[in-house]
This record gives structure tokens, C-alpha cells and sequence, in this order.
């Protein structure tokens, strides 16, 4: 995949994002599982998780002042899974 700044919208010229960049890093994950059994092999469960991604990773425009950030993804990331296991 490769991505091509493009410039603002007409009413806002200035705006353009910043040249794309791609980086390989491991998210390490840890969590804690939960089984209740129920009738004919069916498997109510949940899982609570926590992800720690190390790199730094947002989207930002270019500006004539300077870059600044637009969105950013946070580094620690908690999560939960309910689900039913057939």
C-alpha cells in the first residue's frame, strides 16, 4: 500500500498531510480468560486484555507553522471479549 498526501479542501488550500511513513514494531498483550460451561459442549466465556504498543503512531498535517498531530493512537489499550464457543 502507498499513500500520496493530497492538498486541502478549496476552502482550506493549506492544509496538507504529511508524508506517510510505515514502521514494523511488536505489540506485546497480556490477559486473563474465563470458561463457563454450559449444555452440549457450549462454552459461555470472557477474556479481559491490555495491549502495549511501544511505537508511536499519529497522523498529522503540515501547516505552515509547523506539523501538528491530529489523531493519535494511544500506547496502552485495555480491552474486553464476550463470547460463546461452540
Amino acid at each position: 500500500m502507498t499513500a500520496t498526501p493530497r492538498q486541502g479542501s478549496a476552502e482550506n488550500p493549506g492544509f496538507v498531510p504529511t508524508r506517510a511513513r510505515a514502521a514494523n514494531a511488536f505489540v506485546l498483550a497480556a490477559g486473563v480468560l474465563a470458561r463457563v460451561p454450559l449444555t452440549g459442549g457450549i462454552c459461555l466465556f470472557t477474556e479481559l486484555f491490555l495491549e502495549l504498543d511501544p511505537a508511536r503512531i499519529d497522523y498529522a498535517l503540515a501547516l505552515e507553522q509547523g506539523t501538528e498531530a491530529v489523531l493519535t493512537r494511544h500506547r496502552l489499550r485495555p480491552g474486553a471479549l464476550l463470547g460463546i464457543e461452540l
